[in-house]
């Protein structure tokens, strides 16, 4: 189906010729920094800044604040690993063999990353950005399926599905908690550690002024749902009336929020946040069982239904997106790759699937053209913002849905194993 990313994105001004005028900070000149946050099963209800009543998120709400929020922003897919593959590889994750989740045991097992396809990070190293991904990976557990093989300088994080404990950091009774390709196990609350590296990593990359591409991808919402002590007493002690599985959520949420102020402010001490672009997002919605809001949107993760694919995003960059902006239109996580390679100048590969918002940002396009990543301004004007997704259930049931502004259609029907693998 034709897809535009996103029309609205016009509102990513030109700081030549309407900054002034609209109050959007100077630009800085060079290629900017890439910073990509994927938090974990987070309800599209489930920001302060998206409706949530009984939450706090002050830190995530000041991107919005700054930046665009999408309405419609779409995940690749309802659970964790084809999305993620959506984003590092631009495609329909079917498309690079991850139709559902990565996990240890081959019994249990949805996906293979094509080994033959070009990952984000590669494009981003071979035009001189160091990239680094702190946090989740999965997308393989073993080499050569692991972060520094298909692009990445660092990997500081866990590979595997989920956490069974966030302070042991084991899953299956296994360890693994890697830098690099080494085994490591550190102390310490997992969103903590994630966040202390990624700050750590931020400051080694403002000390070598060489730009940067940061995935931090967070595990939090994920099961097991383990926030600190502390937190979790804040919230109940705040919202008299809450749900415990409910209270236990929010303040692993909270927790999190934390974290990313705490990696903006790094941002911000060491003079890039003003140079970078920030993209947050979720790789699916929230799980309902364990207390996730989904707003008004229906079900919840692992269905097919808008309350599992639709998801908060939002884009902030200094100089380029108007602060306070929103849009409706329809985005999905696999655009991130041509959004992100043409805010640096670089022209992604072909074949891929995603498209790209440059077109909008016409007058700050590095590539100074009339089309970003084969999609012209006319067809992007002409395109009805329609997506396209597919899930195959450990069931054995395949979902198909297709999205457009005025319209959805979902199906399912029986197939055969979809197990790969590991």
């Amino acid at each position: 189906m034709s897809r535009t990313l996103c029309p609205s994105f016009s509102l990513a001004l030109s700081v030549a010729s309407a900054g002034a005028d609209a109050g959007v900070a100077t630009a800085p000149t060079g290629r900017p920094n890439l910073l990509v946050i994927l938090v974990d099963d987070r309800g599209y209800g489930d920001l302060s800044s998206y409706g949530a009543t009984d939450l706090q998120t002050p830190n995530i709400d000041v991107l919005v604040a700054n930046g665009m929020r999408f309405d419609r922003f779409y995940a690749n897919c309802p659970v964790c690993s084809p999305t993620r593959a959506a984003l590092l590889t631009g495609c329909y994750p079917d498309y690079v063999g991850v139709p559902g989740a990565i996990r240890t045991h081959s019994d249990n097992n949805w996906g293979y990353l094509d080994p033959n396809v070009t990952l984000l990070p590669a494009v981003l190293k071979r035009a001189g950005y160091h990239t680094a991904i702190i946090g989740k990976w999965h997308l393989g557990l073993q080499p050569p399926k692991i972060p520094t093989r298909p692009g990445f300088d660092l990997f500081r994080g866990f590979p595997a599905d989920r956490m069974d404990n966030y302070y042991t950091h084991r899953r299956h009774g296994i360890n693994y908690m890697r830098p690099n390709e080494c085994q490591a196990d550190p102390k310490g609350h997992a969103t903590e550690l994630f966040t202390q590296w990624a700050y750590e990593y931020i400051e080694e990359r403002a000390r070598d002024g060489r730009p940067f591409f940061l995935y931090l991808a967070y595990s939090g919402s994920h099961t097991a749902i383990q926030p600190p002590k502390q937190r979790l007493e804040k919230v109940l002690k705040r919202e008299k009336n809450i749900e415990p599985k409910r209270a236990k959520l929010v303040a692993l949420i909270e927790h999190l929020d934390h974290g990313v102020g705490q990696v903006v402010v790094t941002l911000k001490r060491t003079d890039l946040y003003n140079r970078t672009l920030t993209i947050f997002t979720s790789d699916n919605g929230g799980q309902l069982a364990i207390g996730a809001n989904s707003g008004s949107l229906r079900a919840g993760k692992g269905d097919i239904y808008a309350g599992v694919t639709r998801v908060p995003a939002c884009p902030v960059w200094p100089g380029h997106i108007q602060p306070g902006s929103r849009t409706d239109y329809i985005a999905l996580t696999m655009d991130i790759y041509p959004t992100v390679a043409e805010a640096a100048g670089i022209r992604p590969p072909g074949g891929i699937n995603g498209l790209c918002c440059r077109s909008c940002f016409m007058a700050t396009c590095p590539l100074k053209n009339d089309s970003c990543s084969g999609t012209g301004a006319k067809e992007a004007d002409a395109a009805k913002g329609s997506l396209f997704a597919q899930h195959g259930s450990e069931s054995g049931n395949w979902f198909t849905t297709a999205r457009s502004h005025r319209w959805s259609f979902t199906t399912a029907e029986a197939t055969h194993s979809n197990r790969l693998a590991p």
